[in-house]
C-alpha cells in the first residue's frame, strides 16, 4: 500500500492521529480533533481506522476500504440521477435504443471512475463530500417538483455532512436555496416553502463546523481565517495552477502568468486550464521538464478562446433550465456557480473541477438521451405500420 503523503494528505493523517489519541483518552495537549482549516467531519472520517489499530499498513487498508465505499456511493448516486433525469419516452423494445441507453450509463460510470480514481488511495475529502452531496440530490429529485418534508430534511442532513467533509460545499448549499425557489418553485412558490425549510433545518448540520472553529479560535467561520491567510499570495496574480509531483522527491509548483492581466482574463485563463487539463493522480509521478518554471504566455487569440470557452459553459449551464428536468438545472447551476466562485477567489487545482466534470457528464448523457427520444419518435411517426392479414 502506498498512500502518498504530502500537503493536504499529510495533514489529514497528522490531525487524525492526534484526534485518535484524544478520543482514546490521551492527556497530551497536542491530542485534539481540531485543525484550523480541516473540517471536523473529514478529520473524524480518517480517525476511524486509528481507533482500532496503530499498524500503518492496516490503517491504510481500512482507509482504502472506506474510500471505496464512498466511491460506490458516488457511482450509485450518479446512476440514480441519470435515470431520474432521463424521463423521455423512448421505445425500449428496440435493440438499438436499449443499447444506446446502456451505453450512456456505461459512459457515465467509466468517466466518473476516471475522474475519481486519483482520490481513492489518497487521504483527501473530494469524492467523499461529492458522494454525499449528489446523494442529497437523489432525495431532492425523488419527485418531479418538491420532495416530501422528510426527504428534504434528510437531503439537508447529507448536504450538511458534505460541508463537514469539505467546506466548499457550503457555497453549494447556499446556492440551492434561491435556485430551488426560482427554478423548481416558480410555478407554485407556496408549495416550496415547507420542504425548503426542512432542507435548511437538515443542512444546519454544517453550522457545527462554524461552531467548532469558533470554540477553538474565536472566529465564527468555516475555518480560521488567520491560518488561511498564509495562502493569500498563491490566490493572486500571477499564480494560476498548483500541481504536486512525487519524484524524484515530493514538491509543489505553480504555473504563473508572464505578466499581470485584467481580472476577467485571469479568471478565464484559470477556468480554461482547470477544465481542460487532466491528471491521473492528485499526486503525480515525475514532472514535465518545465515543471519548476511553467510560464503562461497566451497569444491574443488564445486569450479570446479561453473567454469564449467560459461563456459557452455558462450558456450551456443556464440553458439547462429550458432543456431538462428542473432539479437537473438546479444541480448544473449549483456546480457551475460553485466552481466559478472558487476560481474567482483562489488558485486552481485540477480536483477543484471534479464536481463540475461529474455533473456535466450526467448533463450531456441526459441531452444525448433527449435527442435519441426525439429521433425515435420522429422515426416511429414515419414508419408504416404493417398489419398481418
Amino acid at each position: 500500500m502506498d498512500f502518498p503523503s504530502i500537503g493536504d494528505a499529510r495533514q489529514y493523517l497528522e490531525v487524525a492521529t492526534a484526534c485518535a489519541h484524544a478520543l482514546l483518552g490521551s492527556t497530551d495537549p497536542a491530542a485534539t480533533c481540531y485543525h484550523p482549516y480541516r473540517p471536523l467531519g473529514i478529520v473524524l472520517y480518517y480517525t476511524v481506522p486509528l481507533l482500532f489499530t496503530d499498524d500503518p499498513i492496516l490503517v491504510d487498508y481500512i482507509t482504502l476500504f472506506q474510500n471505496l465505499l464512498f466511491f460506490l456511493l458516488l457511482i450509485w448516486a450518479t446512476l440514480t440521477l441519470l435515470r431520474r433525469f432521463s424521463v423521455f419516452p423512448v421505445d425500449t423494445r428496440s435493440h438499438e435504443t436499449g443499447q444506446s441507453l446502456r451505453s450512456g450509463e456505461i459512459a457515465l460510470v467509466a468517466l466518473t471512475t476516471l475522474f475519481s480514481i486519483g482520490f481513492i488511495s489518497v487521504r483527501l475529502s473530494d469524492h467523499q463530500s461529492l458522494a454525499l452531496f449528489l446523494t442529497s440530490f437523489c432525495l431532492l429529485s425523488a419527485h418531479e417538483t418538491h420532495p416530501s418534508k422528510s426527504k428534504a430534511f434528510w437531503a439537508g442532513i447529507l448536504v450538511g455532512a458534505a460541508i463537514m467533509m469539505k467546506q466548499n460545499f457550503a457555497v453549494s448549499a447556499v446556492l440551492i436555496v434561491p435556485l430551488w425557489l426560482v427554478v423548481v418553485g416558480r410555478r407554485d412558490m407556496k408549495a416550496a416553502f415547507l420542504p425548503l425549510i426542512c432542507f435548511c433545518a437538515g443542512a444546519s448540520l454544517g453550522f457545527v463546523q462554524i461552531l467548532w472553529v469558533y470554540v477553538h479560535s474565536g472566529i465564527p467561520w468555516l475555518y480560521d481565517t488567520r491560518a488561511m491567510a498564509a495562502f493569500d499570495p498563491a490566490n493572486r496574480q500571477p499564480s494560476v495552477e498548483l500541481a504536486v509531483y512525487m519524484h524524484p522527491q515530493p514538491f509543489v509548483y505553480f504555473s504563473k502568468l508572464i505578466t499581470e492581466v485584467p481580472a476577467f482574463q485571469y479568471f478565464a485563463t484559470k477556468f480554461w486550464i482547470g477544465l481542460s487539463k487532466f491528471y491521473w493522480a492528485v499526486y503525480a509521478g515525475r514532472p514535465p521538464a518545465d515543471a519548476l518554471s511553467p510560464i503562461i504566455n497566451y497569444t491574443h487569440a488564445e486569450v479570446t478562446g479561453t473567454k469564449i470557452v467560459f461563456l459557452l459553459v455558462a450558456f450551456a449551464s443556464f440553458a439547462s433550465v429550458a432543456s431538462g428536468p428542473p432539479w437537473l438545472a438546479v444541480l448544473i447551476l449549483t456546480a457551475f456557480c460553485s466552481a466559478s466562485l472558487s476560481i474567482a477567489i483562489a488558485h486552481i487545482e485540477n480536483r477543484y473541477f471534479y464536481f463540475l466534470r461529474v455533473v456535466y457528464v450526467i448533463y450531456f448523457v441526459v441531452l444525448a438521451r433527449q435527442m435519441l427520444s426525439r429521433w425515435s419518435r420522429r422515426r416511429a411517426a414515419v414508419t408504416p405500420v404493417v398489419v398481418d392479414q
